[in-house]
C-alpha cells in the first residue's frame, strides 16, 4: 500500500492545480483499508472518520481520502485523478461552498 501510495503521490505532483481551476491548489491525502491509514509521512490504525471516498477534516485540515480494497488492483493514474477530484471537493470546503448534493 505503502507503494501505491507513494505511485499516486508522484502522479498528483504533475497536476498543474491552477490550470484545472483559479486558485485550486493539492491538499494533504490519505488512502486507507480496514487496517490502516497511509499519509505522506505516516501510518496510523484505521478511525471510524474514514469513510467512503471524499474530502474530510482530520486534524483541522481538509484532506482527501480513498478506500482501497485491494491495492495490488489499483491502477495509480486513475487513483490519482479520483484524488484530485476529492482534493476539488476539499477547495471547494475550504471556500466555503454549501451547495452539494444529499448522496445519502
Amino acid at each position: 500500500m505503502r507503494l501505491l501510495y507513494d505511485k499516486v503521490y508522484e502522479q498528483i505532483c504533475k497536476v498543474d492545480f491552477e490550470s484545472i481551476w483559479e486558485g485550486f491548489h493539492a491538499y494533504h491525502f490519505a488512502l486507507y483499508d480496514d487496517k490502516k491509514v497511509y499519509f505522506k509521512d505516516k501510518t496510523i490504525m484505521y478511525e471510524e472518520c474514514f469513510l467512503g471516498n471524499t474530502s474530510i477534516k482530520y486534524d483541522n485540515e481538509q484532506i482527501a481520502i480513498w478506500k482501497i480494497d485491494d491495492y495490488s488492483k489499483e491502477d495509480p493514474i486513475e487513483l490519482a485523478a479520483n484524488m484530485v477530484h476529492e482534493m476539488f471537493h476539499a477547495y471547494q470546503y475550504e471556500l466555503g461552498e454549501k451547495r452539494f448534493p444529499n448522496d445519502i
